[in-house]
């Protein structure tokens, strides 16, 4: 059987527009999900806000009632892959992208000298943000595929050891990076967002707030 131009295009304008709505539904549905998780966990320890971006994603931002857990707020981003994009499933596929989570908490105490812990390696371009950054090197991390800049070599290593941040990246294998900043003070962490990891997350996040001295 042999199909005219016509049909070509009206069946893949059809299969575009299932596409779209298919997509754009299981977005809304799984974006509703993670708002009641993150109403169930944090209700009742923070004031909750939330901002929606249509089906692309949703930012959330909880103002703690205590700061025991080491921050005094947290602010998620959660970035959804276009789903309702046809071509996002084969590019998905070869590229592994995933859905992203983005989370700044505005720490208790103060950090003393910048850290960032991550997958990728960096070319350290001299300027007055990056001046005296040098690569601190910790074995148990580099295992894990993570390499550790900071401002601080010592700073970094205590911290380390303090956190026991070594055993909860290897039961965390989502994290690709976290960052410590000294103006504000805060932590700054990205993440493959996965619904059964967040709560790990958080309670990372918690830990390395506890271990700021």
């Amino acid at each position: 059987m042999v199909f005219s131009d016509i049909e070509v295009v009206a069946a893949l304008a059809t299969i575009l527009v299932v596409v779209y709505f298919l997509g754009t539904y299981y977005k809304h549905r799984i974006l509703k999900r993670y708002a009641h998780w993150f109403e169930e966990r944090f209700s009742r320890r923070a004031r909750v806000k939330f901002a929606s971006f249509g089906h692309a994603g949703l930012r959330i931002k909880c103002e703690m009632n205590s700061s025991s857990d080491g921050f005094k707020e947290l602010e998620f981003a959660l970035t959804l892959g276009a789903r309702e994009n046809l071509i996002y499933y084969p590019y998905s596929l070869i590229t592994r992208d995933s859905d992203r989570l983005n989370c700044w908490a505005t720490l208790t105490d103060p950090v003393k000298f910048q850290v960032e812990i991550t997958r990728l390696r960096k070319n350290m371009k001299l300027t007055w943000d990056t001046a005296g950054i040098e690569e601190v090197k910790i074995p148990q991390l580099s295992e894990l595929g993570y390499r550790v800049y900071s401002k601080g070599v010592d700073f970094a290593n205590q911290l380390v050891d303090r956190s026991g941040l070594v055993a909860r990246l290897k039961d965390l294998n989502t994290v690709d990076s976290l960052m410590l900043e000294e103006e504000p003070s805060r932590l700054h962490l990205v993440a493959r967002l996965r619904m059964d990891e967040l709560a790990k997350t958080i309670d990372l996040i918690s830990l390395v707030g506890r271990s700021i001295e």
